[in-house]
């Protein structure tokens, strides 16, 4: 896709999908370390030699034997040198500053890392929602979002709602949850006026990257295959940012600032 194609698409349905954006070689060192760190970290009697399409065996293995074990590896993740390599990449942050417009971009703290979601699960599903809402930094914002694995229909793609982005930041309700301290954001929207925007399914290939506007509006559907669908994403936005700048690019949910703390004004 030429560039201006890339910008065109992403202007007008809030999100684009550039195929083949990552190179085999990223994929596999990706793959590679969830194996051996997975192998080498939980304890089954099971002895595998690595497999392209099976890198995930022991997490797979370990959803019924040994459930905490995803949630713990899931935290760590975040550490390991390949998912670095998706997030720092010198042609992400390219995409970044062409998209955003600027040079002036930054990555947002703690908001970025693989994403597990496990078969026939739905207390984990995500719900419609804005990243903006609960990351912050800036409205004018990306999330990229990339597969380590082709994603077919029940393999619960990510559902968007192409041309959302132009509602702007939506008026929210929020609910917390008295017994873990969580938050959840109710977007301000009717099914009427929601079902004015394309839903589509993002039914990509390993190594696609999808990129979303930060306002766009996507959720999660339920997986209902028996594999784990692993999804890499990050979050970049714009220092040139008028609102970003008043507010001090402020972190998100992960470093305890609230929605309601910086627009108090979008809180029904």
């Amino acid at each position: 896709m030429k560039s201006n194609d890339i910008k065109k698409y992403f202007n007008r349905d809030g999100y684009v999908i550039i195929k083949n954006f990552f190179s085999n070689k990223i994929l596999n060192e990706a793959k590679k370390e969830i194996f051996y760190r997975s192998k080498s970290l939980i304890d089954d009697d099971d002895k595998y030699t690595y497999n392209s399409d099976k890198f995930d065996i022991y997490i797979k293995n370990s959803l019924k034997k040994n459930p905490i074990f995803s949630s713990k590896f899931y935290d760590i993740s975040k550490k390991f040198l390949s998912m670095h390599n998706f997030v720092f990449n010198k042609k992400i942050s390219n995409l970044a500053k062409f998209l955003l417009s600027t040079e002036n971009v930054g990555i947002l703290n703690r908001a970025y890392g693989y994403r597990m979601d496990k078969p026939r699960d739905s207390k984990f599903l995500t719900q419609l929602h804005q990243d903006y809402i609960q990351n912050l930094g800036s409205p004018e914002g990306l999330v990229f979002y990339t597969s380590l694995k082709d994603v077919k229909k029940r393999d619960g793609p990510v559902i968007i709602y192409e041309g959302s982005h132009k509602l702007g930041i939506l008026k929210t309700k929020i609910e917390t949850n008295s017994f873990n301290k969580s938050r959840s954001y109710n977007l301000s929207i009717s099914k009427r006026n929601l079902s004015n925007f394309k839903k589509k399914e993002l039914l990509i290939k390993a190594g696609d990257l999808a990129v979303f506007n930060f306002l766009l509006l996507h959720k999660s559907s339920k997986n209902i295959s028996n594999d784990i669908r692993w999804s890499m994403v990050s979050r970049f936005f714009s220092f040139d940012s008028e609102i970003g700048k008043k507010k001090m690019f402020p972190g998100g949910l992960q470093e305890s600032i609230k929605f309601e703390d910086i627009h108090p004004e979008k809180v029904i």
